[in-house]
C-alpha cells in the first residue's frame, strides 16, 4: 500500500502574531509589565475607568456624541498607551500609563525623544490594586529586531467597541 504525500508547509519559525487582537495591559500588584517599546511616542486620551472584577478603561467620545459613561456621570481620567513587545512571550501588547506615571517619567513626556527600541517597566506600588503606577524607561537591547508597531489609536477603538461608530464597518478588517 502506498501513501499519498500531502503537501506540508514546513517553517523554521512560527508565524507572526495575529494583530487582529492586541491586549491592553495594566500593571497589577506584584505583576509588573516589562517590554521593548515599538512606537515612537505614547498615545493618550481622556476616558472613563470602569471598575469591576477586571478594571478597564474606555475612551470618551463626549456626552454630545452619545458617550454612555458620561450619561452615567462616570469620572474622566487620562490614560496613555505604549505599544510594547513582551520579551518573554514575543507578543505585542498595549501598556497602559496613568497620567502620574507618564508625568513622573521624563522620557515619556519629552516630545523630541524617540522611544522605539527602549525598554519600558511599569509597576504598581503597594498592595492595593489602586496603588500608584511607576514608569521607567531605559536603554533597550542593541540590534534587537523589532516588528512594525501597530496603530495604537486604531487598536484602542477596536478594543473599546467604538470603531464602528466612527468608521465604515468595512474598514475594520483593514491592515492597520
Amino acid at each position: 500500500m502506498t501513501q499519498a504525500s500531502a503537501p506540508v508547509r514546513w517553517q523554521e519559525t512560527p508565524p507572526p502574531q495575529d494583530l487582529s487582537y492586541i491586549r491592553a495591559v495594566w500593571p497589577k500588584v506584584n505583576q509588573p509589565i516589562n517590554g521593548i517599546i515599538l512606537c515612537q511616542r505614547p498615545t493618550g486620551c481622556w476616558g472613563h475607568p470602569i471598575e469591576g472584577e477586571n478594571f478597564r478603561f474606555v475612551g470618551c467620545i463626549g456626552k454630545d456624541e452619545g458617550c454612555d459613561h458620561c450619561a452615567y456621570h462616570r469620572p474622566l481620567r487620562w490614560a496613555g498607551y505604549v505599544s510594547i513587545l513582551d520579551p518573554k512571550t514575543g507578543r505585542i501588547q498595549l501598556a497602559c500609563l496613568t497620567k502620574e506615571a507618564a508625568k513622573n517619567c521624563p522620557p515619556l513626556c519629552d516630545k523630541r525623544r524617540q522611544l522605539r527600541g527602549m525598554c519600558l517597566h511599569l509597576a504598581r506600588a503597594g498592595a492595593s490594586k489602586f496603588g500608584r503606577v511607576h514608569a521607567e524607561v531605559s536603554t533597550g537591547p542593541a540590534g534587537y529586531p523589532l516588528p512594525k508597531p501597530p496603530d495604537v489609536a486604531h487598536r484602542l477603538l477596536l478594543l473599546w467597541g467604538l470603531y464602528a461608530k466612527w468608521y465604515d464597518i468595512a474598514d475594520i478588517g483593514g491592515a492597520k
